[in-house]
């Protein structure tokens, strides 16, 4: 069991009472507690959660006591800085309590991975030190708020990042559209540069035509019903894009990916797509949509502990980037074997409820002797037949009449369990592994509560139990005397 940490970070005023920082600072906070840089007291005060964008790393907060707002101040936003401009980064870091401030200029404007939403996203490069402890502060220009510091490269000095005002006011815009999502859409296509002119040519593409290489549309979205393999993206919302996949950005030669026009809009918003199919131009309006990866990138949004089933000691739950971090550390990447790694970065869901089930480990027992060493397999088959999803497992386990079951994994390995031995050895196989339901709360809803009563709460519920009775007896005793 994991202690309770803390860690502290930064945050400034906005409109509406509302305190704006970094999201990274708040998931998965049972508590938080915010201090006035100007309060003489230094009294702490609880804040509550209003919104969060994980796709961005914001969050807003605010503060239910009056108090706290007595003589505060909104901060004003302002633009993205040119290059060259100097800034100045404010906060809280790691190695003192008070407040502090550090200049800058900006380096470079460009989309780099957030790291805790793993999205690419607009974002200022500056050359002013970000350490632990000064995420969510403001990045000023004048009085103006240009960005909210938020990540740095560990290896190397003085790089951190900002997060720009057109990134905040998306998540503002948001809020105030009640949109149901505050992630940044996408049109959902798979494209690759036409840089060589041989490739150009075979597309029938004018000298003056330039554009990106549709591989393919992405199922679940707008654009796999509208746009083919080997359609070329000439324009977007009327934006000519390089053959590198760029678009101008300002007027003094900087250039940005094209999907800067996308995640300017929000999920059900239209765009207008100029595109090249078999030599000829033609317009095709298209929906933009928030596109669920096939591999969940992160568990931030879970109300209940992540899904998970146990059966005849096999533990099986759905494929995750968490899972693969937990299991081959930060660098699983290069570590995973190749399949899931490119099931966790690469491919997108084919039906909504579709999931990568895998089998996570084994708890060892008498009924998969032989199994033990068996981890971090994908699940291809049961009894011959594919499952979408850990639910549809589940229900199939529960479900199943036969004496044996078959369970086929990657690489041709296979797992036979006697079926009823496996459900008699439950009990004891949750017991020696301290672990209290045999599924996860979202799979309860098809399987009798009764049977699901934590295994170590059960021998002290009986006790209880008989320990009532004896006193009932004694009293109805003591009634009949009477």
């Amino acid at each position: 069991m994991e202690h309770q940490s803390q860690s502290t970070s930064s945050g400034f005023l906005i409109e509406d009472r509302q305190i704006l920082c970094n999201a990274h600072g708040v998931t998965n906070a049972k508590t938080i507690r915010v201090r006035k840089h100007s309060d003489p007291t230094a009294k702490k005060y609880t804040a509550q959660v209003l919104y969060v964008g994980h796709d961005c790393d914001l969050a807003i907060l605010t503060v239910k006591e009056n108090k706290f707002w007595e003589k505060t101040k909104a901060l004003r936003f302002g633009g993205i800085p040119q290059l060259q401009d100097s800034v100045v980064v404010v906060g809280y870091p790691t190695g003192g309590d008070n407040i502090c401030v550090t200049k800058g200029v900006v380096s470079r404007v460009n989309f780099v991975t957030y790291s805790h939403g793993l999205k690419s996203l607009l974002s200022i490069q500056i050359d002013a030190a970000i350490n632990p402890g000064n995420s969510g502060g403001p990045c000023l220009q004048g009085d103006c708020v240009v960005g909210v510091a938020f990540q740095a490269y560990n290896n190397k000095q003085n790089i951190g990042y900002i997060i720009p005002v057109p990134v905040i006011e998306h998540l503002l815009e948001g809020i105030r559209r009640n949109e149901k999502s505050l992630n940044f859409p996408n049109i959902g296509i798979s494209w690759s540069k036409l840089e060589n002119p041989s490739h150009k040519l075979s597309l029938r593409m004018r000298d003056d035509q330039t554009g990106i290489y549709i591989n393919h549309a992405i199922p679940l979205t707008d654009s796999f019903h509208k746009l083919k393999p080997n359609d070329v993206l000439l324009r977007y919302d009327g934006v000519v894009i390089a053959d590198d996949g760029t678009i101008p950005f300002r007027d003094k030669g900087e250039r940005l990916p094209y999907t800067y026009l996308t995640i300017q809009k929000f999920a059900g918003d239209t765009s207008m797509l100029t595109i090249l199919r078999e030599g000829k131009e033609m317009e095709v309006k298209v929906v933009v949509d928030d596109i669920p990866n096939l591999v969940s990138l992160h568990l931030y949004d879970l109300t209940h502990v992540p899904t998970y089933r146990v059966f005849g000691g096999l533990v099986f739950l759905p494929l995750s980037r968490p899972f693969l971090s937990a299991y081959y550390g930060k660098n699983w990447f290069s570590k995973a074997p190749l399949h899931l790694s490119n099931k966790a970065t690469m491919e997108y869901k084919q039906d909504s409820d579709e999931q990568v089930i895998v089998l996570s480990h084994v708890l060892s027992n008498d009924v998969n002797i032989g199994y033990e060493g068996y981890a971090c397999r994908m699940l291809l088959l049961v009894d011959g037949l594919e499952f979408k999803n850990v639910v549809e497992l589940s229900n199939y386990v529960d479900a199943t009449t036969a004496k044996f079951i078959r369970f086929d994994l990657y690489k041709d390995s296979v797992i036979v369990l006697d079926v009823q031995r496996a459900r008699e050895c439950l009990s004891d196989t949750l017991k020696t592994h301290g672990i209290p339901f045999d599924r996860s709360p979202d799979l309860i809803t098809s399987a009798d509560m009764r049977d699901l009563v934590p295994i170590q709460l059960a021998k002290p519920l009986q006790l209880q139990e008989e320990k009532q009775t004896e006193k009932e007896k004694e009293m109805e005793k003591n009634t009949e005397k009477d």
